[in-house]
């Protein structure tokens, strides 16, 4: 597959678990099966627009974004996903005074 299917398929997964979806409810919200929405995550095959329209829906995402690579993204999505793997971080998690900083810090972005 080219590059385009494979990060097609990354953001895909990586918006799928932004929204806590499962794969199993994912593509029941898009109607297709589990494992061809697992191809299509690991950019070994492609969408029809039928289904690329339902994706989008079940992701409530823009189309052009799930295209988009990391060169593409616009600098406060950059910052907003380096943001979410620093509060999943463990150091974060259990130090109430670096929530607070971050929360501070980012709190203008993140309205």
């Amino acid at each position: 597959m080219t590059d385009i299917e494979t990060q097609f398929g990354k953001n895909i997964k990586r918006l799928r678990k932004i929204k806590k979806l499962s794969q199993e409810h994912m593509a029941e919200l898009v109607d297709i099966e589990r494992n061809s929405l697992s191809k299509i995550e690991n950019g070994k095959c492609f969408v029809s627009s039928a289904v690329l329209s339902k994706i989008t829906a079940a992701l409530d995402v823009e189309t052009y974004e799930l295209f988009l690579s990391d060169i593409d993204k616009p600098a406060d999505f950059i910052y907003y996903e380096k943001l979410l793997e620093n509060l999943k971080s463990s150091k974060i998690k259990n130090n109430p005074n670096a929530i607070k900083i971050l929360y501070e810090l980012t709190k203008e972005f993140i309205k």
